[in-house]
């Protein structure tokens, strides 16, 4: 699900916490222009896409507006996977759809996050192959008793991006999965997804 965002806003300020005991009505408006910041700070702002959906209910006091901002954030992954299970040399077929374990941060994935397929094995072979879209939100697969999540391969990088250029860039050396291998779903922050996708060709990144 989107992340849901609360402020309070008192003459321009941000307010910790809410009147107590308000409710009205609100009124639905779209958010197209990056003068919002004005209202809510930049680093609020800066993690609303342009058309974020805003709630705005007027309180008993004229001076306060209840904002609730429904934010549409993409969040980023490194799922990874092994030669004995789902080789990506194999598999990775662009338009293909599959299913992928979600072992952790399940309650972060959204249908629409974007996610690069890193496959483990020795230094020749380990490295980003190519990268996709999440089609579902995370479900429980009651016959294997394990959460999956709906995944589709939508670019096979003509090269792989090796880990030994992974680790000698300033914005990746710090990567979960280079420090903490051994599991299948890493979060990224949106710079190490733009740091990873820099690595591509022109035609082949993922607009981030």
């Amino acid at each position: 699900m989107p992340e849901i965002v609360e402020v309070w806003l008192d003459s321009g300020t941000d307010q910790d916490q809410p009147p107590q005991g308000r409710k009205k009505a609100c009124t639905r408006l779209q958010i197209r222009t990056p003068r919002f910041s004005e209202h809510l700070g930049t680093n609020l702002s800066s993690r609303l896409r342009d058309d974020a959906s805003v709630f705005y209910c007027d309180g008993n006091d004229e001076r306060k507006r209840r904002a609730t901002l429904k934010a549409t954030e993409m969040n980023y992954w490194i799922f990874q996977s092994t030669v004995d299970r789902k080789d990506l040399r194999e598999i990775l077929r662009e338009g293909n759809e599959d299913t992928r374990l979600a072992s952790r941060y399940r309650q972060q994935m959204s249908q629409g996050d974007i996610v690069y397929f890193w496959l483990a094995g020795p230094d020749e072979i380990r490295g980003i192959y190519g990268w996709g879209v999440l089609l579902s939100d995370p479900y429980l697969n009651e016959d294997e008793e394990e959460y999956r999540v709906k995944v589709r391969y939508d670019k096979r990088l003509r090269s792989h991006i090796p880990t030994s250029r992974i680790k000698a860039t300033a914005e990746l050396e710090d990567l979960l999965i280079l420090r903490a291998p051994q599991a299948t779903n890493f979060l990224l922050s949106t710079e190490e997804a733009r740091a990873i996708a820099n690595f591509m060709e022109a035609d082949e990144r993922p607009q981030i």
